[in-house]
């Protein structure tokens, strides 16, 4: 199993796809239902599934994985799946042992793409819910690439679910102005204007979006904003894009 086939090409094996989600159990379940013996992990499945990064720390155990080959430049491992295999390993609920281990990942990286592990780390410490190391971590990659739309995005999320509006707001606005075109983005900066009591920042931030918004609690609400703002050809839109998820 991994994200590429060349692998189990090179090696004369059935390649079995790695499904895009961020539980392993799930990886398990789907290794024992295609009769898959060995995983591959490396920095190019850290940048695509990166829940999982802790496969590349070697000081680490992962129940029921055997490494069998560690590449340590551009890291890398091939391992065989043995009983066990799909339960989290027990170390990740410790808070040091988990951000040390992430250090080690993030050092054994080319050091160019450092940044993009860290990048990674961040996207998997707001899936797993640690929002504040998600920050954290998001933050460091900023003071490096200033220009990383996606380390706004999440710096914007997770300070939004740490309950600073504030700092949400402005990093949503600076990911939009990197990325004017994102949709998710303008709709969470809406909600977050709302948050702050700014409707018609909200209904500034929506509009541009309406035809491309299939989010139902969304749209209800831009026809409530728009309304208020007395733009009635906006929430006309709104009521148009909402009727097209009825007719789905």
């Amino acid at each position: 199993m991994a994200i590429k086939p060349q692998i189990a090409f090179e090696s004369k094996v059935e390649f079995t796809p790695m499904p895009a989600t961020s539980s392993l159990a799930e990886i398990a379940e789907r290794c024992r239902s295609t009769q898959t013996g060995f995983l591959y992990y490396s920095w190019i499945e850290l940048n695509n599934r990166p829940s999982f990064w802790y496969l590349l720390d070697p000081e680490s155990a992962v129940p029921g994985l055997v490494p069998l080959i560690r590449v340590r430049e551009h890291p890398a491992v091939l391992a065989r799946l043995a009983p066990g295999f799909g339960a989290p390993p027990a170390w990740l609920a410790d808070d040091r042992l988990r951000a040390r281990s992430q250090q080690r990942v993030i050092a054994a990286m080319p050091e160019a793409w450092a940044w993009r592990a860290r990048l990674s780390v961040a996207i998997a410490d707001f899936e797993q819910q640690r929002f504040r190391d998600a920050l954290d971590h998001a933050t460091d990659v900023l003071h490096e690439r200033p220009g990383e739309a996606m380390a706004w995005r999440i710096k914007a999320n997770a300070s939004l679910r740490l309950g600073d509006l504030a700092t949400a707001q402005a990093a949503f606005e600076r990911a939009l102005e990197l990325e004017p075109e994102a949709v998710q983005t303008r709709v969470m900066l809406g909600w977050t204007l709302l948050g702050l009591g700014q409707e018609s920042g909200a209904a500034a931030a929506w509009k541009p979006a309406i035809g491309a918004v299939s989010d139902r609690s969304t749209l209800e609400r831009m026809i409530v904003v728009f309304s208020h703002a007395g733009d009635d050809a906006a929430a006309a839109q709104a009521r148009a894009a909402l009727a097209r998820l009825d007719t789905r």
